[in-house]
């Protein structure tokens, strides 16, 4: 599903870059029983309604740095990391509890082209 629906959106998804973005939606699934992140649960859901939908927005990207504004739980603005690597993104959160997901999101992840700011 995520394979085919990338490249539906025009984005070509190496092994390395899926794998990550599975592991994105392994963490909303664990963080979504401790802190009621989203309201979407199930898994094929997740990955239609955050990961492809955030995905949808990098053909509009433009710049080298990129802010994510009210991330939530890092949606879109870790999805696009992962795609595009060569951007530095910020991503901004006022909830405490979701920036701190974010936050170990990106460390889980690996994603080193990622900010996380707490307001």
């Amino acid at each position: 599903m995520l394979a085919s629906g990338a490249r539906e959106l025009g984005i070509e998804l190496d092994s390395a870059r899926a794998e990550t973005l599975l592991k994105l939606v392994d963490a909303l699934e664990e963080g979504n029983a401790q802190f009621n992140l989203t309201a979407i649960r199930d898994r094929p859901g997740m990955l239609r309604k955050h990961v492809l939908d955030s995905m949808s927005l990098e053909p509009y990207l433009r710049g080298e740095r990129i802010a994510d504004v009210g991330t939530g739980a890092g949606f879109p603005g870790l999805v696009l990391a992962v795609v595009d690597p060569q951007r530095r993104f910020t991503l901004i959160e006022a909830t405490g509890k979701k920036a701190r997901f974010v936050e170990q999101t990106v460390q889980r992840i690996g994603c080193s082209n990622v900010l996380v700011v707490a307001m």
